[in-house]
């Protein structure tokens, strides 16, 4: 490097040390402009762009640095860069054919070297190839050579980086202590800070990967974290491609629902036009969120386009329809997954079981599918699948009837606690419930319902919310108060993507928001006979003595928002659902299968939308032709409408 370039390229490298990546890829496209980098300093600019998330950028300097390197006759910088290449193109742009023209090209220049560093990243790459192309015992020598020298050089970067893949090696081929000991060591590397960016980096997302698709949720979820710490400390705003998918999934899986979604959502943006696969990924993710919270628009969009994407939407989309009274169709569209995919075969199985119990299976469905994920399951120890494996057939007892239930679930509760998956205790708190009041334990009942109802509030998770209480209320009822059966109709509402309402707005103006909604709607309650059941959250629970005036209250009600938008240009948009039923009442409190019923249509509209059983809408309303959708409880489908309230 000449003394005018090494002068022009010093003070981005001082704000790299600084890991001030913006400002040192700033000063380096400066230089860059008056022609003043040389193969060194574009390296620099593509390891800049690459921090900062600009990866056609980062993959452009790369590529002026090989050309300049070529030029200069300097075969071993050369090597070095289209190693590099190869790891962007396979890992970040899914161009396997790039990919492989950039290890052979690295091969061809350092044939005949001495050993250095560059000749220990070409046999960690030829390593890595020879385990995928079925050759584990030379995948393995040419990887152990590479960590042996680069032990010899004092190179931590090359020994950290070639464990990790001799520890995924040594995963995919059953040899999973041994893999542990590998990846656990070079993380270790990254952590004590004994490596470079660009190693760590490709230490920790191979480590997390590896134990993801091992099973190993509560290791990958403690390196996530990890990672996440590094990222802070280096002002990295985290690693691109698929290992930020699965940063997201482990911050999904560990309660960080909103950092979760915001992870995955610049993935997604990364990824769709340079690998889309990868993109498919994220979309899932956010899908997965957004059912979980109950925003099922919002996570029918993102599987629609993780299915757009190539990415099988599954068991998400099957749990969405479920969510949406449509239990046979998801038991359908899981019927149709393809066999072998691993972890994901697992999760599609255990979301057979839990469907085809929550629909009164009597054909064997889901003892079948529990069957299969005990097979599937039996040779790995990893916890999350362990779990998944105990809770199914601890679901099934259940479902049975069977009186040792309990004891399955509590085995289940404490590997997720292991875990540290908050969402599924709280799921498995409520199964537990259920087992313990099969065998007279009203304490333990109401104690795992009362833990589990506090995990979902604190998680955002708005249906699970909702049906924890009933069941909550369902336990403490007094049985002083003898209740009554009552001809009601059953109003349910709440407001259609408030989540990303409370972020788009702030949490004071979303507190105004729904000062102002709530008064609107309970006037509207009030001059139409309604009396208020509940009100959790954005939704309300509201009965009317009649038909006719909940179905006017609803209309009422929507074109009272569509005016407030047309006059002052915004207002939220709900969803209203209407029943007709006969219900158990004790005091204000309702109970019952009509209850269950009149919730679970609402929950089937969608914004501005009023959805109501064909039997609740007297004649004289305009309304769309019936359909029909399943119920649980209901031996056949219930017909519904959707009520025209536009004027």
């Amino acid at each position: 490097m000449s003394p005018d370039v090494s002068e022009q390229i010093e003070a981005p490298r001082k704000a790299m040390r600084r890991h001030a990546w913006e400002e040192a890829r700033r000063l380096l496209l400066e230089a860059d402009a008056r022609g003043g980098l040389d193969a060194q300093g574009l390296r620099e600019l593509g390891k800049a762009a690459y921090w900062c998330g600009d990866l056609r950028a980062a993959l452009d300097a790369f590529e002026r640095s090989y050309a300049a390197c070529t030029a200069a006759e300097d075969s071993r910088g050369a090597a070095n860069v289209a190693l590099m290449l190869r790891h962007l193109c396979n890992n970040h742009f899914r161009d396997t054919a790039a990919a492989r023209g950039w290890l052979q090209r690295a091969e061809h220049l350092l044939e005949g070297a001495d050993e250095c560093a560059e000749v220990g990243l070409l046999w960690r790459a030829q390593g890595r190839r020879a385990y995928l192309q079925g050759d584990p015992e030379s995948g393995r020598q040419l990887l152990e050579r590479a960590i042996e020298l680069g032990r010899r050089l004092g190179d931590a970067n090359l020994v950290a980086m070639s464990m990790t893949w001799l520890g995924i090696g040594l995963c995919e081929t059953g040899h999973q202590e041994e893999a542990y000991a590998y990846l656990d060591e070079a993380c270790a590397a990254a952590v004590g800070g004994e490596l470079g960016p660009w190693a760590t980096g490709i230490v920790y997302c191979n480590s997390i990967s590896a134990y993801r698709d091992a099973g190993e949720f509560a290791i990958a979820g403690e390196w996530t974290k990890s990672a996440g710490r590094w990222c802070q400390r280096e002002s990295i705003t985290g690693f691109s491609g698929i290992c930020r998918v699965h940063r997201a999934e482990f911050m999904r899986l560990r309660g960080a629902w909103a950092e979760a979604e915001k992870e995955a959502r610049v993935a997604s943006t990364e990824m769709e036009n340079n690998a889309p696969t990868v993109a498919g990924e994220a979309h899932y993710e956010i899908g997965e969120i957004r059912l979980r919270m109950g925003d099922f628009a919002g996570a029918d969009q993102a599987f629609r386009r993780a299915h757009e994407l190539g990415r099988d939407p599954q068991p998400g989309a099957a749990q969405l329809l479920t969510a949406q009274g449509q239990g046979a169709a998801a038991l359908r569209s899981l019927d149709i997954v393809e066999p072998g995919a691993g972890l994901d075969e697992v999760r599609c199985l255990a979301a057979k079981v839990d469907i085809a119990i929550e629909m009164d299976d009597g054909s064997g469905i889901a003892e079948a599918a529990a069957k299969r994920i005990e097979e599937l399951t039996a040779e790995h120890h990893g916890l999350g699948l362990q779990v998944l494996a105990v809770q199914a057939r601890g679901t099934v007892q259940l479902a049975r009837r069977d009186a040792d239930a309990h004891r399955t679930l509590r085995r289940a509760l404490k590997l997720w606690q292991e875990i540290e998956a908050p969402y599924e205790v709280a799921q498995v708190r409520v199964l537990l419930a259920h087992a313990l009041r099969l065998i007279g334990d009203a304490a333990g009942t109401r104690r795992e319902l009362e833990a589990a109802l506090a995990a979902f509030e604190r998680l955002g998770a708005g249906p699970d919310v909702a049906r924890t209480k009933a069941l909550l209320e369902e336990t403490i009822a007094p049985a002083a108060t003898a209740p009554t059966v009552a001809r009601l109709t059953l109003f349910f509402s709440d407001i259609v993507g408030s989540t990303q309402l409370v972020e788009a707005i702030g949490d004071h103006a979303w507190t105004d928001l729904v000062a102002w909604l709530d008064g609107a709607l309970r006037q509207c309650f009030a001059s139409h006979g309604g009396e208020e059941v509940d009100h959790a959250g954005d939704g309300f629970f509201v009965t009317f003595k009649d038909s006719t005036s909940a179905v006017e209250c609803a209309i009422t009600i929507q074109r009272k928002l569509a005016d407030h938008r047309r006059e002052h240009g915004f207002a939220p948009r709900i969803r209203i659902g209407l029943h007709a039923t006969s219900a158990n009442q004790a005091g204000r409190t309702l109970r019952g299968r009509g209850v269950h019923e009149a919730s679970r249509i609402a929950a089937l509209a969608g914004p501005d939308e009023i959805l109501a059983s064909r039997e609740t809408v007297p004649t004289g309303f305009a309304m769309s032709a019936a359909r029909e959708v399943a119920v649980k409880g209901l031996s056949k489908p219930v017909e519904v409408v959707m009520v025209d309230w536009a004027r």
